[in-house]
């Protein structure tokens, strides 16, 4: 019986992100027309998220100072940090969240100290269904749609996203977003 549950939840999440990914670009709501602080938005992302214990969450003075539109964005770090803490290789970590206001436009990141990703497949894992090791993704839950949500958002408001090692190791996520999308 716990085997066939833990199908069925695997499975409620791939039809869940398959909506989402689904309706990227044609449904607009409240949320979007939401003005927040960017550190406000990032409380609210933890408190929704609430990392396991072990994990310490650190959030940059620079998001105080940036207001958003609670959409897209919060779609987009609650996927990175999601991932962050899903696919870390140990049962502690670290994971920084940065905003800063660049004029034209909003440079956003999630940094992790886990395994990151190798240089050759980071062009591939915003490909919906890739995940990075198979053999992972019962213990993970994923439904390896939620890099691919994220570069979908991104591009359909006019951000980039890339993907980089950390000096100190692990993988820098940073979203670059246009100040008339943000």
């Amino acid at each position: 019986m716990n085997l066939l549950r833990g199908r069925i939840r695997r499975m409620e999440k791939l039809l869940d992100d398959l909506l989402d990914y689904s309706r990227i670009g044609r449904t607009v709501d409240e949320r979007y027309a939401e003005v927040i602080t960017g550190d406000v938005l990032a409380e609210n992302i933890l408190a929704l998220l609430s990392p396991p214990e072990g994990f310490t969450m650190k959030v940059s003075p620079g998001l105080a100072g940036i207001h958003v539109r609670r959409m897209p964005l919060q779609q987009i770090l609650m996927n990175l940090i999601g991932n962050a803490i899903k696919h870390h290789d140990k049962k502690a970590g670290c994971i920084e969240v940065m905003g800063a206001d660049c004029g034209a436009h909003y440079d956003f990141a999630v940094k992790d100290d886990g395994p990151g990703i190798p240089e050759h497949a980071r062009a591939a894992v915003f490909d919906p269904f890739f995940r990075l090791d198979p053999s992972r993704s019962r213990s993970t839950g994923g439904s390896g749609l939620g890099l691919a949500i994220v570069k979908q958002i991104a591009d359909a408001h006019g951000a980039r996203i890339s993907l980089t090692t950390s000096p100190e190791g692990g993988l820098r996520a940073t979203v670059v977003f246009p100040l008339a999308s943000a």
